[in-house]
């Protein structure tokens, strides 16, 4: 571990050994979270007829005009009409069909009704063809409305429900196999003694794969011996597609896994990364990617955040993850490492950092949105990059 690499150069160094996963395809219910891997065609014209688009009447609107005579009501969902002569206005609601001759629509706001006659009350305002959506303005049948690589998210799939898709082809998400380890750790649920601690890296990183769209995942909590590890490799390499595994990657004395991994997977690409928290950090490419996170609490979510999560999303081909870059409020502190700290937003595009005490400290994350990078070089009046978290 003395040969540290930047950040900076590990996230290249995992991107660049990175492939997008074969695809497959799946039901519309199922695909909030994936990323398309066939383009969607608009299967008709949208919108598929002059849409009307506010509540009052449709006419053909002939300069100077102000009396027309009323003629039946067409409701949303109502086949078309034909207009029985210019005089004639329609009622007609949000989403009906506009009439065949008609070209314009006036609000009801702008309208006095008087027995069988509607009256325009400031004619020289209204302008030919308001407030109709035309049919095909939106887009044409057969041509595309979602490229490959779009991020199904609540709008997208708004637009498949809307186009008619029952099913389409995403690329796979990925298999992931979480090894925890430690001996002094225990069930969220049971009752720790002195020496022990709850286990929470599953509980975070499982509910990060979960928000990632990533449905399989095995976990296994050991104890730190090779034996141990040994068999978790043996059970699991050849299943997943990717392994992450928290703690046990230091220098301690019962530190047992690069030498296990090692045995599987040759050296690592790198271990050990010039950031706080987070130093032990390693990855390993063969035959699996494999993501070892240090084992102390903040350690472990934000080097999942800071490499794995790109990582995973680029498997599942998604290239949309991006930084945000803020002001931070207050004094930042020297290092010659780059910082990882917690941060909370605030108004303008400012953050709040939330110190730390040491990477274990995880009740310094309450009030955090995400975590800020702050190289060795920053400048109180420089941007940092913003990360949320998942």
């Amino acid at each position: 571990m003395n040969d540290l690499i930047s950040p900076t150069d590990a996230c290249t160094l995992i991107h660049d050994r990175l492939s997008v996963l074969p695809t497959e395809e799946i039901p519309r219910a199922s695909l909030c979270g994936r990323v398309l891997s066939a383009a969607i065609l608009a299967d008709r014209d949208y919108p598929p007829y002059d849409r009307v688009t506010m509540d009052g009447v449709a006419l053909s609107y002939r300069e100077g005009q102000s009396k027309y005579r009323l003629s039946k009501t067409v409701e949303a969902g109502q086949p078309e009409v034909q207009i029985e002569d210019v005089d004639t206005a329609f009622r007609i609601n949000t989403g009906g069909v506009l009439p065949v001759g008609c070209d314009t629509v006036v609000p009801v706001e702008e309208l006095t009704f008087s027995g069988e006659y509607v009256i325009l009350e400031a004619p020289e305002k209204i302008k030919r063809g308001q407030f109709i959506h035309r049919k095909g303005d939106d887009t044409l049948a057969g041509q595309e409305v979602l490229p490959i690589g779009t991020l199904v998210d609540s709008s997208v799939m708004l637009l498949l429900a809307s186009l008619g898709v029952a099913s389409t082809s995403v690329y796979r998400a990925p298999r992931v196999a979480l090894l925890t380890t430690g001996a002094e750790v225990v069930a969220p649920e049971a009752r720790p003694l002195p020496h022990q601690i709850r286990q929470s890296h599953m509980t975070a990183i499982s509910t990060a794969l979960d928000k990632l769209g990533v449905s399989s995942l095995v976990h296994e909590h050991v104890a730190d011996s090779r034996e141990s590890f040994q068999c978790f490799f043996d059970t699991h390499l050849s299943e997943v597609d990717v392994i992450i595994t928290c703690g046990a990657i230091s220098r301690g004395t019962t530190d047992y896994l690069r030498e296990v991994i090692s045995s599987y997977a040759g050296d690592p690409v790198f271990h050990g990364v010039t950031q706080r928290p987070g130093k032990p950090f390693a990855f390993w490419n063969s035959p699996v990617p494999i993501f070892s996170l240090p084992g102390n609490a903040l350690s472990a979510l934000i080097c999942f955040h800071h490499y794995v999560q790109p990582a995973l999303r680029k498997m599942m081909g998604d290239h949309s993850l991006s930084k945000r870059m803020v002001q931070v409020l207050g004094d930042i502190p020297a290092h010659h490492f780059v910082l990882h700290i917690p941060a909370r937003l605030e108004d303008g595009g400012t953050v709040q950092l939330l110190a730390t005490s040491n990477s274990g400290d995880f009740v310094s994350m309450v009030g955090s949105q995400g975590y800020v990078t702050i190289p060795p070089d920053h400048k109180s009046n420089n941007l940092v990059e913003f990360a949320s978290w998942l």
